[in-house]
């Protein structure tokens, strides 16, 4: 996990493969895996903020030269983990 300026906890953030194809989101306190379908462009970067770390909970893309994101999927309790999946796996 990665530890994000300004915020008060850690955030977990992963990057796009090539063969990326899905996005599976642990939200721990609901006990449940969202699945966000792509494709993704490889090497896009994602970060899963949980409602503690000061700011809306969501998952969302990472501009790293801007420092600024873009909600994909928001409402989620507490994500936790991001995993990226391969084309039918």
């Amino acid at each position: 996990m990665a530890q994000a300026r300004g915020l008060r906890r850690s955030i977990s953030v992963t990057w796009a493969s090539a063969s990326a194809d899905t996005l599976c989101v642990a939200d721990a306190s609901a006990n449940t895996v969202d699945a966000i379908t792509g494709p993704f462009q490889a090497g896009t970067a994602f970060a899963a903020l949980a409602k503690d770390s000061g700011v809306a909970s969501l998952v969302g893309t990472v501009d790293l030269t801007a420092g600024s994101s873009t909600p994909l999927l928001m409402g989620v309790k507490s994500p936790k983990g991001l995993l990226f999946s391969p084309r039918g796996q």
